[in-house]
């Protein structure tokens, strides 16, 4: 009985041990499976909050550089606003300046510079007299020309060497003199059908508008001599405004020489050249129906004063 007793006491022991060796054994690969699971879902919350974080933190950087974009341009805005205010609203406290502004004004466009000037191929009407194209070349050759390259004193003497290509003695020319012109293309204009024969109007031009700006190349078609670019667009002019018209970039344009003149691989007066240039350019029609605009700008520089006009 005693054997008995311990061998089921054995037994038990060890089918208790295998029950619990087994059990034990599969209760801690359960155990392992559910730890590795449990891992990877806090991995995968750990890298999601992870991404939240760099999400908001990249919003809050965003955010941050919008709004420090917008408070430089808010602060160019006001200085250039407080800059435009003290150039236009300041009036000018320099008596000396505006009288040469309103000397220059009168030169080139109050004047016909006869009681100056003893050649009679000068002559021409004032700026503010011009009223056909006729005008235009007259006074461009006339008053403008003997303006920009004065000859002689108000007595008629002629000037020294050292003394030309100034304007009014002691204002020096800055650059070159420019002429240039804004077209339009043909058949550009509107005519109501209710006019009788308004079919048969083809070749109309319209007033300025960006819309229909000629860029085509016109004229006389050649190369020669160098002022024959004047009947092509150049992109490069830059744009201007007359009155309440703007007109855009680019032009027909043609410069004149301020100083040191050569024609024919000879020098000459700058006025002899000049004049050469708008005698051919006059004789080939620069100037036609599909001109909306022209443009003639000159750039001075007075010493005494330090300014330009």
């Amino acid at each position: 009985w005693q054997q008995w007793r311990w061998r089921e006491r054995s037994g038990l022991e060890l089918g208790g041990g295998r029950v619990t060796s087994v059990g034990g054994d599969q209760g801690g690969g359960r155990d392992t499976r559910m730890d590795k699971a449990g891992s990877k879902r806090s991995a995968s919350r750990a890298t999601s909050s992870s991404k939240s974080i760099v999400k908001k933190k990249l919003k809050a950087l965003t955010e941050h550089a919008k709004n420090s974009r917008l408070g430089r341009e808010l602060v160019a805005h006001v200085v250039f606003l407080v800059i435009f205010c003290v150039v236009t609203l300041v009036p000018s406290d320099d008596p000396n300046l505006e009288a040469l502004s309103w000397s220059m004004q009168s030169v080139f466009l109050l004047e016909d510079h006869a009681q100056f000037n003893q050649n009679a191929s000068f002559m021409g009407p004032k700026f503010v007299d011009i009223n056909v194209v006729s005008d235009i070349w007259s006074w461009m050759k006339g008053p403008f020309m003997h303006a920009v390259y004065m000859q002689d004193w108000f007595k008629g003497n002629p000037w020294e060497v050292g003394d030309q290509n100034l304007v009014a003695g002691h204002n020096l020319i800055a650059g070159t003199v420019s002429m240039r012109q804004k077209r339009v293309q043909r058949a550009t204009c509107t005519v109501p059908q209710e006019f009788l024969g308004a079919n048969e109007i083809v070749d109309c031009a319209g007033d300025f508008s960006s819309k229909i700006e000629d860029k085509q190349s016109y004229g006389p078609f050649y190369t020669e001599p160098e002022w024959a670019k004047a009947y092509t667009f150049t992109s490069s002019w830059p744009s201007f405004s007359s009155g309440s018209r703007f007109y855009t970039s680019g032009a027909y344009g043609q410069e004149f020489p301020g100083a040191n003149c050569a024609l024919a691989n000879r020098t000459v007066p700058c006025i002899t050249l000049a004049g050469t240039i708008l005698n051919d350019l006059e004789n080939t029609g620069w100037i036609d129906y599909r001109t909306r605009a022209v443009l003639v700008e000159v750039s001075l520089y007075n010493p005494p004063l330090n300014r330009f006009v």
